[in-house]
């Protein structure tokens, strides 16, 4: 059985990087998925909808990636579903990641992710939601391999990434990001360094 992938698209957002992100994926064992919006949603309900899908559907593991980025090598995928079939020291793996931006190019473990409830749409919309994951991975003794310490993999190109966010580009989602980020910012701070002043740490905001 094909490992669906998905992709996650605001329509009229740069549907060419969309194409190329597309095309670039080319793996026998891969079934890829475009979910399709007519105007942004929240991220963290776009992942939840997903994983309820694949829990619908009885899919073992699913996988997501960035619609602005490409993969050069098919042999990323190979690595990814690889270091998920074969755990190390008994470890539980509930994700495996390509690289240090952990949704960049990542596999997710559908019954480990719905025992951690997903991604916490109450406190975050867009940001921090996937290091919030992360911290519940570890805190429940999953494993979230990631393969590269680096933010794009070799075998990856994100170099147009910078367009969603660029305020001179037509269709840039920097109002929809920056709309939600300190609130994303402060929820994760309260949550995991609740010593932090946010109102007088210039450097957080």
């Amino acid at each position: 059985m094909k490992i669906p992938l998905y992709f996650n698209y605001i329509e009229n957002t740069f549907p060419e990087l969309l194409e190329d992100a597309v095309n670039s994926v080319r793996h026998d064992k891969i079934d890829v998925r475009v979910v399709r919006h007519a105007k942004a949603k929240p991220f963290t309900q776009c992942l939840n909808d997903i994983q309820k899908e694949c829990l619908e559907r009885k899919d073992k593991c699913w996988m997501f990636m960035h619609c602005d980025a490409e993969i050069l090598d098919p042999a990323i995928i190979d690595m990814i579903i690889d270091r998920y079939e074969n755990p190390q020291d008994g470890e539980k793996i509930a994700s495996v990641c390509a690289c240090d931006i952990t949704d960049l190019l990542v596999l997710y473990d559908t019954e480990r992710i719905q025992e951690l409830d997903g991604w916490n749409e109450e406190k975050f919309d867009n940001s921090f939601m996937e290091l919030d994951l992360r911290h519940r991975i570890y805190a429940n003794q999953f494993a979230q391999p990631i393969l590269y310490n680096s933010v794009c993999p070799i075998q990856m190109s994100h170099k147009e990434s910078s367009s969603l966010r660029d305020k001179n580009k037509e269709g840039n989602l920097l109002k929809v990001y920056s709309k939600s980020y300190e609130k994303d910012m402060r929820s994760f701070f309260r949550m995991y360094h609740p010593d932090v002043d946010m109102d007088t740490n210039e450097g957080l905001l």
